[in-house]
């Protein structure tokens, strides 16, 4: 029985990482220009499929991947069906540390990303200081630190955008949209590494979700720790975000919109719909991003833009039909 069990499990990782590859390898021959899938490592594509596209599609899996597992995971642990990623301000307190480097006008790129991942974790540093997170039932305070983090940083950048130029104006906008056109290898390969690592902690803790949505007294006796439990998906959660944020600014709908759809396709088991949140969100992603970059080349359309046209619909539709 469990040869069987370790077998379907190998079985569904299998099929998901298929289907990523092909959806991954279909985003590097579309663009721009269409590069035949049997040309992509031809040496006279080699810059534009694989200095161009790939940091791009790779990103964009990750960035998918990662704000699904994270959204997942918040909507389990808040057991809240609207929380999201950005729920406890992180993408607030970067926007502030995107704000301090147009100011002080950095204009290295990696000290400049070193800022809003410090503005980010200085903000998750606050949170895990005042809320009392290792206590029983503070989700909802959670919340409101978030919502409070959230009003007081936006509150900063609105009145920085009354103060300072056109510009800056529309640089911080351009940055809130979401954006992965100026990324390089190294950047997505960084970026992969740390997603990833993050990622697959919080997916080996599907067993651990399941039994902390039969309630905090049925799960304490059944051998959860509920405090290190809370703070494994605190950290983790806000470490994905902070760094997808550092690199590609704030990306919405997906960390709300995929897990659902997660849900519907799994049911509630929380060992299966994690990892699918994951391949999911990464899938749609890229086929967003080379939508965008194939149908409105040469011009740039915003990816958090396109993810929230595309997201925001589709979610109303899901809680009109209650199936969330």
């Amino acid at each position: 029985m469990q040869k069987s069990s370790t077998t379907s499990q190998i079985t569904f990782y299998l099929i998901n990482i298929a289907i990523s590859v092909v959806i991954i390898y279909a985003g590097l021959s579309f663009g721009g220009s269409f590069i035949s899938p049997f040309e992509i490592f031809n040496p006279d594509n080699n810059v534009v499929a694989l200095q161009i596209r790939l940091p791009r599609v790779l990103a964009g899996f990750m960035i998918g991947g990662g704000l699904s597992v994270v959204g997942m995971s918040f909507q389990t642990w808040f057991r809240n069906p609207l929380a999201d990623p950005f729920i406890l301000g992180v993408a607030g307190a970067a926007a502030v540390g995107v704000v301090v480097g147009m100011i002080f006008q950095i204009d290295s790129y990696y000290l400049s990303r070193m800022i809003v991942f410090t503005f980010s974790m200085i903000s998750i540093a606050l949170i895990f200081y005042i809320s009392g997170i290792h206590k029983r039932g503070q989700g909802i305070k959670l919340i409101l630190i978030g919502v409070g983090l959230n009003f007081f940083f936006t509150s900063v950048i609105t009145v920085l955008h009354i103060v300072m130029s056109d510009r800056f104006s529309k640089n911080i906008i351009l940055w809130y949209m979401g954006d992965t056109s100026s990324l390089q290898l190294r950047d997505s390969l960084v970026l992969s590494v740390f997603v990833m690592i993050c990622s697959i902690m919080l997916i080996r803790m599907g067993k651990q979700m399941n039994l902390y949505m039969l309630g905090d007294d049925i799960a304490e006796s059944s051998g959860l720790d509920l405090s290190r439990f809370s703070m494994k998906v605190f950290l983790l959660g806000s470490v994905i975000t902070a760094i997808l944020v550092t690199f590609c600014g704030s990306i919405g709908f997906i960390g709300i919109v995929v897990p659902h759809i997660a849900k519907i396709i799994t049911g509630y088991d929380f060992r299966r719909n994690m990892p699918v949140s994951f391949f999911a969100g990464g899938i749609a992603v890229v086929l967003i991003d080379t939508f965008c970059r194939t149908a409105f080349f040469p011009r740039e359309i915003p990816l958090g833009a396109v993810t929230a046209l595309v997201g925001a619909p589709f979610f109303i539709h899901i809680l009109r039909k209650g199936l969330s």
